[in-house]
């Protein structure tokens, strides 16, 4: 990552280590196979329930109903290695986390977070 400003010497320890976590797994499992998919033209849905287990998903809600809890630093720190892999996942993360599970969260009534944010943090739904 280019650091012409020098941001990421100001990141928390745990910032890093979400980064991290989040740079290998991707590298290791997701960028070697995501150039078949575009070029198939298919959305790699295996991949959604090991993007709940960690934390990609609603990353900066509330541990509450299943999500990360993390500070909004790192919830950007995975989107910006979500996106450096490939667009459409990073968006599929945004929308899961920003458009579908934040207005449940903040709107929604107690019977229908607890129906649906774990299933959508999780990656079953």
């Amino acid at each position: 990552m280019l650091d012409y400003y020098r941001v990421l010497q100001n990141l928390s320890s745990q910032d890093r280590m979400i980064q991290n976590m989040a740079r290998d797994f991707l590298s290791a499992e997701v960028a070697p196979s995501i150039q078949g998919y575009w070029e198939d033209g298919i959305f790699p849905s295996h991949i959604v329930k090991k993007f709940g287990e960690l934390g990609f998903l609603g990353p900066n809600l509330s541990k509450e109903y299943g999500s990360g809890g993390i500070g909004s630093i790192a919830h950007g720190l995975i989107m910006y290695e979500l996106e450096r892999i490939d667009s459409g996942l990073r968006s599929f993360a945004s929308v899961q986390g920003s458009l579908v599970m934040y207005p449940i969260r903040r709107y929604g009534s107690e019977d229908r977070k607890r129906e649906y944010l774990p299933q959508l943090a999780s990656g079953e739904a």
